[in-house]
């Protein structure tokens, strides 16, 4: 089984701890190997998030507990007015030299198209792509409870101007004052 927790202390910043893979062996027919039990620690941060752009940086540590071996990765992804996503990764203490990847994601009318490349110098005649589709299809949005709250203060305030202006209607017309409260 996997297990893991995230944590977004704020909008720029969250850890997360993985554990993968813990278990018994996979067996075939006769054959057992145990699986690459894995335990990974990350985080992120957000240095940009305004109206069109985001930008977040990641790290990642691994550890494959079996094999003794250790990974980092490192990436960044920068959104462009939430259609536009364009990425960037490292992978270090490979058993090959370090790997570098690439890629973008578009969103529209709900379709996401992702295209990412390997960029490793020993891979040059095996080049590795990997591309996906998906649709997400609309859900029917709930109101939340902050939102029923600022509707009922919105109504309020609406009431009130409403009893401000009848009260003053009603001192105006006992001053006989020509001019009303609008």
């Amino acid at each position: 089984f996997d297990a893991g927790y995230q944590a977004i202390l704020d909008r720029h910043f969250g850890v997360g701890l993985a554990f993968k893979n813990v278990g018994s062996k996979v067996k075939y027919i006769q054959e057992e190997d145990p699986l690459p039990y894995t335990i990974a620690a990350g985080a992120f941060f957000t240095p940009v998030d305004i109206d069109y752009v985001k930008w977040t940086l990641s790290a990642d540590y691994l550890t494959y507990v079996r094999e003794k071996e250790n990974r980092i990765r490192l990436g960044s992804e920068a959104v462009f007015m939430d259609i536009l996503s364009v990425r960037g990764g490292l992978k270090l203490m490979e058993e090959i030299e370090n790997e570098y990847s690439i890629g973008f994601g578009l969103k529209l009318f709900g379709f996401e198209v992702d295209f990412g490349t390997v960029l490793n110098p020993q891979l040059n005649e095996d080049k590795v792509y990997q591309a996906s589709v998906s649709y997400k299809f609309p859900v029917k949005k709930d109101t939340t409870v902050k939102e029923v709250k600022q509707e009922k203060k919105i109504e309020d305030y609406g009431k009130y101007k409403k009893e401000q202006a009848q009260k003053a209607q009603e001192q105006a017309e006992k001053n006989q004052s020509p001019i009303l409260y609008q």
